[in-house]
């Protein structure tokens, strides 16, 4: 079974042990660092529908805009998957939904928080777009997923 523990933050952290190891195409070792990510790893593991996983990879390089340097990537999940219409290669990010919208100013909000809301914005953008233009290269399927997806 997985070990789960917390630490001085409130996310759940620890190494995901999957049940069919057979389907993990990654490492031996499979960390979560956020109870999404392990319900998710869990989801992959259990359905008969994903046929491999892997976490954190491939590594994709993207212009990060906040500081004009170049930095990789690494995307949450790829899973190839049983569709309807076929088996499929999906890169998977999770998100909060609020992260997956341009923030917001609203009266009272202070500065710096306004200024990390922007900085962040604009990385995760330029990390999507790195993601489509590679999932598109390999004609892979790119989805952020949120807490509507999860739970």
């Amino acid at each position: 079974m997985s070990k789960l523990h917390v630490g001085k933050s409130k996310w759940r952290k620890g190494v995901y042990k999957p049940l069919n190891p057979q389907k993990y195409k990654g490492s031996n070792v499979i960390i979560f660092r956020s109870q999404w990510e392990f319900r998710v790893m869990r989801q992959f593991d259990m359905n008969d529908n994903i046929l491999e996983w892997i976490s954190e990879q491939p590594l994709i390089p993207y212009m990060n805009p906040n500081t004009n340097t170049v930095w990789n990537y690494h995307p949450d999940f790829l899973i190839r998957a049983k569709t309807p219409t076929g088996i499929k290669t999906i890169l998977i990010e999770l998100k909060p939904k609020k992260q997956t919208i341009a923030p917001v100013i609203s009266k009272g909000k202070q500065q710096k928080t306004i200024l990390y809301e922007a900085m962040a914005w604009n990385m995760n953008k330029a990390k999507w777009t790195a993601a489509k233009a590679f999932c598109d290269r390999h004609g892979w399927d790119f989805k952020i997923l949120t807490e509507d997806d999860i739970f």
